[in-house]
């Protein structure tokens, strides 16, 4: 699993430095902070549910055209590498139900993707796209981690 994510981010890599100049534009580290602010005390707690909810919360109670969807965005993305590795742990056990996300549509590819798109034609968005997003939701990721609300829930 570990050499699987290893190997999709030195493809995405590249991708990533070229795009660097316009992502730095868009996600800046206060726009990092307020994710770890919003969204380190669901994840932290490891309720699949909660994490869903709070993510569709962000998009349902953000408008449409406000930059903040960044940080649904980034949430989004990050609950999507969970969603994956949830399934490819499943997977890899030969036990379905074992995906902590099993049964739910939320947080599928198919339905992220959606979004993404969605997303992207909103006036305003054109830029999101996975590989410039990929950066912000690895630091928020390694922030989040860091606080004390996923340091209480490691014990």
């Amino acid at each position: 699993m570990k050499k699987i994510l290893f190997t999709l981010s030195l493809l995405v890599l590249p991708l990533t430095a070229q795009a660097q100049d316009k992502a730095d534009n868009h996600y800046t580290p206060e726009l990092i902070k307020a994710v770890v602010d919003r969204f380190a005390p669901v994840f932290c707690s490891g309720d699949p549910e909660k994490i869903v909810n709070a993510v569709r919360n962000c998009y349902l109670t953000t408008p449409l055209q406000d930059q903040k969807r960044l940080q649904c965005l980034i949430a989004d993305s990050i609950l999507d590498i969970e969603s994956f590795r949830n399934r490819m742990k499943a997977d890899g056990l030969g036990i379905p139900e074992a995906n902590a996300f099993a049964g739910m549509n939320f947080p599928t590819a198919r339905a992220y993707g959606i979004r993404t798109r969605a997303l992207q034609s909103t006036p305003g968005f054109e830029y999101v796209n996975y590989k410039d997003t990929s950066s912000a939701m690895e630091k928020a990721t390694e922030l989040m981690h860091q606080t004390s609300y996923c340091k209480k829930n490691e014990k």
